[in-house]
């Protein structure tokens, strides 16, 4: 596997290459040129010692417009449908799956090192022709057996992991999901330290601490458990840390040996 990273991703993107790709994929001629006048004559303006400097945009998409993903996403579709890479990838019943996108948070599948690295490379050369460039330092490779042949991307070595972060979820060689776990718990508690005044609050209606709970709380600890391989150690774990917080919520001293009712 390898983990992308693009350098600057939603900065880089050429604005030229956003409007020739959303015309290949279909887009009415009269949208590409209101997008287009929204772009023209973009720029920033600098102020240092009471000196305004203006400096012309031509590449990145807007922060904060709503069309923004939209447009770089487009643009990493087109990469996407350009790569010869339908007999690539690992066999999952009968289907070549070569990669997982979200967005930018890219995932590329090979058999071996070798169709990997060619990947690699080919992916570079189609995102380049947009203006992205995947950051070589970010970007991890990870492999069920040690890699013979490291994977390089514009002379830079990749860095072979056993663990990986990826759309927030831990991913690792070895299925134990005990680290994940760990890691979930200690978020559920980073947001339950957040709103400690409210959710330990006497004067606060229980039916309030309970919605803010169920929305902040427990997604925060369960976040991807449905790819979680779960076992009862831990269920146990989480199960811990939800009855040591209800019992913070209740006013109830953790250290009450008590059975919970």
């Amino acid at each position: 596997m390898l983990f992308i990273d693009f350098e600057k991703a939603f900065d880089s993107v050429e604005a030229n290459a956003i409007w020739s790709v959303i015309q290949e994929q279909g887009v009415h001629a009269e949208l590409i040129n209101l997008l287009r006048n929204i772009y023209t004559d973009a720029a920033s303006e600098l102020c240092v010692n009471d000196v305004r400097v203006e400096i012309d945009i031509h590449r990145g998409v807007q922060q904060g417009d709503t069309i923004s993903p939209k447009l770089f996403t487009a643009c990493l579709e087109q990469i996407s449908r350009r790569l010869p890479w339908d007999d690539r990838g690992i066999n999952i019943n009968g289907r070549c799956l070569s990669n997982l996108c979200f967005a930018d948070d890219i995932v590329l599948f090979a058999n071996t090192a070798d169709e990997l690295q060619q990947m690699a490379s080919e992916l570079n050369n189609e995102a380049d022709q947009v203006g992205l460039r995947i950051n070589s330092n970010k970007t991890k490779a990870m492999s069920t057996t040690p890699l013979l042949n490291p994977i390089h991307l514009d002379d830079s070595e990749i860095e072979a992991v056993d663990n990986y972060i990826y759309l927030g979820q831990l991913v690792t060689i070895v299925r134990d999901h005990t680290r994940e776990i760990r890691r979930r718990k200690q978020a559920g508690w980073a947001v339950f330290h957040q709103y400690r005044n409210f959710l330990t609050s006497h004067t606060v209606d229980m039916k309030y601490i309970r919605r803010l709970f169920n929305q902040c709380i427990i997604p925060a600890m369960l976040y991807g458990s449905e790819c979680w391989a779960l076992t009862k150690k831990g269920r146990d774990t989480i199960t811990a840390a939800q009855r040591c917080m209800e019992k913070a919520m209740a006013g109830v001293n953790i250290l009450n040996k008590k059975m919970n009712d």
